[in-house]
């Protein structure tokens, strides 16, 4: 897809403001009264509070595309309607199916404006249903600071008609560590962990510290709660806290 000369103005004008907004993580904080969000009490569920970007949706569904529903999964990204934030320059990216799949899944990461992905695994069916994850670290790869990333995951119908697939994305990015993060997570199990980094805005990092925890252990139900609450605050349903599938 190539767009218009004005429409890439454009866009490099919004990213230009985007980037320099985030440069300085404190910045929206001076902006909104000059005082640091709160760290949330012990059993307090944290709403994800999204930068104040203005960037349009970018996330699109797994909606099916070309064929009539059927036994087809419903996949999900585990990610905002807007651009998502993350302090890890390796983050581990989470998508979900709601049922098996004995198809090919696909996951690929690309910076935007990009030629070819930047990294991409392929998964043989059949592929599990429940929370998968995308490890950045396994596949070598790091998030450059400031740049726009997009990540698809696609569960592939027929390798011959790709108009087919199943697709669901998001878009992501790397800022600087915010001053006085790790001070406030210091000591911090999961599920204040997790409230924290939602509320200053780095979502990523907010459902890792949540799945990463569920990963190991059971997961409590207060944790369970907060992390719906945060998934349903953007649109994504159907989606519940377990260990991953793979």
């Amino acid at each position: 897809m190539h767009a218009l000369p004005r429409m890439v103005l454009i866009f490099a004008l919004g990213l230009w403001l985007m980037t320099s907004h985030l440069a300085d993580p404190a910045t929206a904080a001076e902006e909104e009264g000059g005082q640091e969000s709160p760290t949330p009490p012990a059993g307090a569920v944290s709403p994800y509070k999204p930068p104040p970007l203005g960037a349009p949706r970018l996330r699109i569904g797994g909606g099916v595309r070309g064929v009539a529903g059927g036994d087809a999964p419903v996949v999900h990204v585990l990610a905002p309607q807007q651009i998502g934030l993350t302090v890890a320059e390796q983050p581990t990216l989470y998508w979900h199916l709601d049922k098996e799949t004995p198809h090919v899944v696909e996951i690929t990461l690309s910076e935007v404006g990009g030629v070819s992905p930047l990294a991409r695994v392929e998964l043989a069916g059949p592929v599990a249903a429940g929370l998968h994850p995308f490890r950045l670290a396994a596949q070598g790869k790091r998030l450059a600071l400031g740049k726009e990333y997009e990540w698809f995951v696609a569960v592939v119908l027929d390798q011959e008609q790709r108009s087919q697939d199943i697709i669901a994305g998001g878009g992501l990015q790397r800022v600087a560590l915010p001053s006085g993060l790790p001070e406030r997570l210091s000591g911090r199990g999961a599920k204040e962990a997790g409230a924290i980094y939602a509320g200053a805005g780095l979502w990523y990092d907010a459902i890792d510290a949540m799945v990463e925890r569920t990963d190991k252990t059971p997961p409590l139900a207060e944790l369970a709660n907060q992390f719906q609450t945060i998934l349903q605050q953007e649109g994504i349903n159907g989606v519940q806290l377990t260990p991953l599938a793979n």
